[in-house]
């Protein structure tokens, strides 16, 4: 798999940097190999998991049991590595499709210690990944443990990586953290992944790590949809999807947190939040084209889309970079939050770059069309010295206008906009 490095760009006044991004796996065979930590699980095989230590068992009494490219977990507990990941030490691999049925509660932490490849994963698949089940699941990538050799050529610390389409039927709560960013030059990821559909009853979530001292060039993300090569779709149709990212110690030096970034979003049902900590630049859904396409699409028909963006020096709720004539944003339904907190001002609740054309919002049967030049989108409504809001729902009785905004710190159905939360 060849590696591409994307250089550090400069967005209106003020550089970010795009993460090295790979090339999507080919078509994907179901996986031949699978390994916890270092231990290759056999097709057919029940393993029992006390104190890190991996044996065999039986269908009374199991931990991990893996057949035919489905991998069951029950109440898992390990913490452990392995040299299996495409281009990291990662806990559980596997180099093909394969489907994840989750039991109980279980945690997965990747504790390797060990340097010299370009960083760590809690989860590596080379193909798709399916999840399934009503059980909970803890992975966590573990926090970096050296520094990128530059601001290019970082080194990471992603929950999961998966180079195909996943998906989440599940009905538990499933979390897949970025670890901690101890040196500069360091990203954290909650998921990686080109394609994600959600579908389920349950909850996925996405949680970037936070720059534990003020390192020079972290950045981190929720959910990393163009992180692999060709275009990123991610489809909600129920449940909820969660993307979160910590901090970065922005005062002195750079630091982006991006919430959720891919090229498409798509919400026909379910809820998603979207919420970025404190950190120098701050995106809660970055609409990106990469390598050249003209794919941009962010629309929600049904559901709920609530966003939180925090920035010392520059936030977006939604940021669009492309100025292609295909571009669509659109709201036909639901319900639709941003928020956009800069404590220097340059703050804007939904930025759309130079597109040619309309953002579009349809409620009680009526249009409503804002020009690039409206205030209402290009900066927002100003609720509080450094806050820009929008807000879009179905009337409730009200009238079409849009909506009077709210003059508090918190609000957003949980997602709380306290001062460095």
């Amino acid at each position: 798999m060849k590696r591409k490095l994307i250089s550090w760009i400069t967005i209106l006044t003020f550089a970010m940097t795009i993460f090295p991004v790979l090339p999507h796996a080919a078509e994907a065979e179901p996986a031949t190999e699978v390994y916890l930590g270092d231990t290759q699980l056999e097709s057919g095989k029940y393993y029992a998991v006390i104190d890190n230590t991996i044996t065999e068992s039986t269908s009374e009494n199991y931990n991990v049991y893996y057949v035919d490219g489905t991998l069951t977990l029950q109440d898992l507990t390990y913490s452990g590595s392995g040299n299996h990941g495409q281009y990291s030490y990662t806990v559980l691999s596997a180099n093909g499709d394969i489907t994840l049925v989750v039991e109980g509660d279980n945690t997965i932490t990747n504790n390797d210690g060990n340097s010299g490849r370009y960083g760590r994963s809690g989860m590596y698949v080379e193909g798709n990944l399916t999840i399934q089940g009503a059980g909970d699941l803890i992975v966590n990538a573990g926090d970096t443990q050296e520094a990128g050799s530059d601001s290019t050529t970082r080194y990471f610390s992603h929950g999961l990586d998966a180079t195909g389409t996943l998906t989440f039927s599940g009905a538990g709560h499933v979390n897949f953290i970025g670890g901690n960013m101890n040196n500069e030059n360091t990203a954290s990821a909650g998921i990686c992944a080109p394609v994600i559909n959600v579908n389920g009853t349950g909850t996925l979530e996405a949680t970037g790590g936070s720059d534990n001292g003020d390192n020079a060039n972290t950045e981190n993300w929720g959910i990393f949809g163009t992180y692999y090569d060709g275009d990123s779709i991610i489809t909600v149709t129920n449940g909820k999807l969660i993307a979160t990212t910590g901090k970065t110690y922005s005062q002195t030096v750079e630091g982006t947190s991006i919430g959720l970034q891919t090229d498409s979003l798509v919400i026909n049902g379910g809820q998603v939040d979207i919420k970025t900590a404190q950190c120098a630049s701050g995106y809660g859904i970055y609409i990106h084209a990469s390598d050249g396409n003209e794919l941009n699409e962010l629309s929600l028909s049904n559901g709920s889309l609530n966003i939180v963006a925090q920035g010392t020096n520059y936030s977006r709720g939604i940021k669009s970079l492309t100025n292609s004539a295909d571009a669509l944003f659109s709201i036909t339904g639901g319900t639709f939050v941003a928020v956009s907190n800069a404590m220097a001002q340059d703050t804007m609740a939904v930025d759309l770059y130079e597109n040619e054309d309309e953002f579009k919002v349809t409620t009680e049967n009526r249009m409503w069309r804002y020009g690039k030049d409206d205030p209402y989108i290009y900066s927002g409504t100003v609720t509080s010295e450094r806050h820009t809001y929008l807000e879009i729902r179905d009337s409730d009785g009200q009238s079409g206008e849009m909506p009077t905004p709210v003059e508090s710190d918190t609000f957003i159905g949980g997602l709380n906009l306290e001062e460095g939360a």
